[in-house]
């Protein structure tokens, strides 16, 4: 019974191993940046999948090109020691600059540690010139550019030189020939055609392979070039159309405020109106001749007050103030009205000084 329960427990912890393990494969395919760090690391130590130190160099590739500095920091590594990978002093030279370039700890001391312990003399231009355009491409269509033509003029170069050592072979091959075959039978003769030619022949396969995987890598950087391209873009883009929204929100917001208290003036505006339409304005000032009474009666009117009603000099002012708002020529008034109004403001500030 125990065996069975170990047995069935060995069995679903084997399945949910796989279960993460292709969830991780799945982001990491998606080009998220952690994802393929922890399958790298995965690979690098057999977890939940058979140790493979190639596809840990391949992942961690991965996601040092997104910018994560552990995986950089793993590539160095690699490519001092060739743990997955062939040594490579220009690679290493390359990722520990971006180390540096981003200020992870330790990198530029790293760096300079490296360059005196460098072997070589001198570091040629050119390959100072591969090494920063190579960094500068991942945000530099230029860079990018430049890079392209100095892997080509690379592969160029390389190109020539292998095809300069076939022909050295075949005049190596042909000469010997050439010399003794008078002293050679036909058969020997024979034999050592199809031995040059089966050179020949493994030389070339070699070489277009090589070729291959040169043009396939190039053209795997271009791609993920242009695609950070688009992906920036598009993400600058996003921040402009979220500018733009957010402005239009805010006019939005400041119409709507405005059309509030445009409606808020309307209305005070035509509550005033029915007010003085209500009480009763004579048509005229008050007049010296008439009574007192009456001339105080029609000034607090035209005011909007009545004499019992009449509140301090201030407050007549203030009143007095919106009052021209309306009636004066400028705003749609008269000029009678004016006047009956200032006629009105005089005659009660005078009643109560």
């Amino acid at each position: 019974m125990l065996k069975l329960i170990f047995i069935v427990s060995v069995f679903f912890a084997s399945s949910a191993y796989a279960a993460d393990f292709a969830v991780l494969k799945r982001q990491a395919d998606a080009n998220d940046a952690q994802a393929q760090y922890a399958l790298a690391l995965a690979y690098q130590q057999g977890e939940q999948v058979s140790a493979s130190p190639s596809q840990a160099v391949f992942w961690f590739e991965k996601a040092a090109e997104q910018g994560n500095i552990k995986a950089m920091q793993q590539l160095v590594a690699a490519y001092q020691t060739g743990n997955g990978t062939a040594p490579d002093s220009q690679k290493v030279q390359f990722w520990l600059t971006r180390l540096a370039l981003k200020g992870a700890p330790q990198a530029s001391f790293q760096l300079g540690s490296y360059y005196e312990n460098l072997k070589q003399a001198s570091i040629p231009t050119s390959v100072l010139a591969e090494l920063w355009y190579h960094i500068a491409s991942t945000s530099d269509p230029r860079a990018e550019k430049k890079y392209a033509q100095l892997l080509e003029e690379k592969f160029n170069q390389q190109r020539a030189r292998q095809v300069a050592s076939i022909n050295q072979l075949e005049q190596a091959v042909t000469e010997p020939v050439a010399t003794s075959g008078a002293d050679k039978t036909d058969d020997q003769l024979e034999t050592s055609g199809y031995v040059s030619r089966s050179n020949l022949l493994i030389v070339l396969v070699i070489l277009l392979g090589m070729a291959l995987l040169g043009f396939m890598r190039m053209k795997r950087q271009q791609t993920q070039g242009y695609q950070h391209a688009m992906k920036q873009r598009a993400a600058e883009q996003a921040g402009e159309l979220l500018t733009k929204s957010k402005t239009i929100k805010q006019q939005k917001q400041q119409l709507k405020r405005l059309f509030g208290q445009l409606q808020l003036l309307q209305k005070s505006h035509k509550e005033l109106q029915q007010q003085l339409a209500q009480q009763s304005a004579p048509s005229s000032p008050p007049q010296p001749n008439e009574p007192h009474s009456q001339k105080m009666a029609v000034a607090c009117a035209i005011l909007g007050y009545t004499p019992t009603t009449l509140p301090d000099n201030k407050t007549i002012k203030i009143r007095y103030k919106q009052l021209c708002k309306i009636y004066h020529p400028d705003m749609k008034g008269s000029d009678e009205e004016m006047k009956r109004l200032n006629h009105a403001v005089k005659y009660l500030l005078a009643q109560r000084r």
